[in-house]
């Protein structure tokens, strides 16, 4: 039996801590060996022998850290897993189907979505079901860049294929010398996130989901880290939404904010809004928990945007405000890009992140002016021209809306011609 992390064990010890912090995982869920062979993989990639001096580049760095956690979660899942969520899930959106007051397209949310291989199910059931692509979209996000790469690659090996059903491979895939490449049309309804659930601007700004599958992830957060996660869930559904979780996790969910109700041969989550709670997002800015605007539909996956490390010039200011925004203090990180912007710096990060703030709050018309100077300066900045697109769009400009859509797809056009 792997034994879990020592506090004999210093680097490790604090490698794991920086881990934890930044996304709420159970050091108990990690191990010695498992962290020192993330640290010398990465160690070796940067060329530096001495532990020490990527301890350091750990507190100073955040694309490194997220290096780091790209090495640490190892997701292990497959098509169609657990499959009575998503029959029962199939079986609503159908009853939704028929129903007059239904609002369509339904909306899915899937969350960590790991390689892809989640939504993509959702997808393939709903096809198969009989739904349109135009009736259903499906949203997913992940903390870990590598498996957001590879979930938009879209390309399988054989063990992302379990069970004896398999018929749906036929269907959808291409075999190829690789493994099996998914289909352009399925991969087409998924749209990409690359987000942090402890972050306080998770999604923020996204319309409520009918559906939200959050499984097997709960289980892995400490106890004091799952109220933001689970306020956020709660702020994401729809007022008649079902949540699926793993059946691990009835426990976390089984009580206040949500009820667990039986549907067939599994159980769906609830919204239970008398217990509701009244803090978390609305309790720093009740925007956050108000915000319902519809995403830009691009008919393509949005490229993985990394919205904490896209800094052309990182700064320590600039982290630390990043951090600050994580821990749901945005006045104080609004405060810090301020100040970054009245010496003189034309940092865009810095415009963008107090844009999404001002979003956040309320404050469109301050929002849309950062944005418009963040997209001034850096013509590329896929983020602000999406919140810009989405900004303009709530306000009423459809056509200055659809202008900045199509400069955000040409971006991404780009984004995925790099190697």
């Amino acid at each position: 039996m792997t034994q879990p992390i020592s506090t004999k064990s210093s680097g490790v010890q604090l490698a794991a801590r920086r881990i934890q912090e930044l996304i709420g995982l159970d050091l108990g869920t990690l191990t010695t060996r498992s962290m020192q062979r993330a640290l010398q993989t990465r160690r070796e990639a940067l060329g530096l022998s001495d532990p020490a001096d990527y301890l350091s580049l750990l507190d100073s760095d955040p694309e490194e850290l997220q290096n780091l956690i790209d090495e640490v979660v190892v997701p292990e899942t497959w098509f169609h897993r657990e499959p009575e969520a998503i029959d029962m899930m199939v079986s609503l959106a159908r009853q939704a189907r028929r129903s007059a007051k239904r609002r369509f397209p339904l909306r899915i949310l899937s969350v960590p979505c790991s390689g892809g291989e989640e939504p993509y199910s959702l997808v393939m059931a709903l096809l198969d079901a009989g739904l349109s692509p135009g009736e259903f979209v499906v949203l997913a996000a992940d903390v870990s860049r590598r498996s957001l790469r590879r979930a938009e690659k879209g390309l399988y090996a054989e063990a992302s294929f379990r069970g004896g059903n398999l018929g749906f491979r036929s269907r959808y895939f291409e075999a190829c010398g690789e493994g099996y490449q998914l289909q352009e049309g399925v991969r087409s309804q998924v749209t990409f996130h690359h987000d942090n659930l402890l972050s306080s601007l998770f999604l923020a700004g996204t319309e409520p989901v009918d559906f939200l599958f959050c499984r097997n992830l709960f289980i892995y957060f400490r106890p004091e880290t799952r109220r933001r996660p689970m306020e956020h869930l709660v702020r994401l559904m729809r007022p008649d939404g079902f949540l699926f979780c793993g059946a691990s996790e009835y426990r976390c969910f089984g009580r206040g904010p949500f009820r667990l109700e039986k549907l067939g041969s599994t159980y769906a989550c609830r919204v239970d809004r008398m217990s509701a709670p009244a803090g978390g997002p609305a309790s720093r800015g009740r925007a956050l928990s108000l915000l319902s605007h519809p995403e830009p539909t691009t008919g393509t996956p949005a490229p993985v945007v990394d919205t904490h490390t896209q800094a052309r010039t990182p700064n320590r200011d600039l982290i630390r405000a990043r951090r600050l925004a994580n821990e749901g203090l945005a006045a104080e990180s609004a405060a810090i890009c301020e100040s970054i912007l009245k010496e003189g710096m034309d940092c865009v990060e810095a415009l963008s992140l107090l844009a999404l703030i001002r979003e956040a709050e309320g404050r469109m018309e301050e929002a849309v002016q950062l944005y418009r100077k963040a997209v001034y300066l850096d013509p590329h900045h896929y983020e602000s021209l999406v919140h810009l697109a989405l900004l303009r769009e709530r306000l009423g400009d459809q056509e200055e809306a659809s202008t900045l859509r199509a400069r955000a797809r040409r971006v991404q056009v780009d984004f995925k011609r790099l190697p």
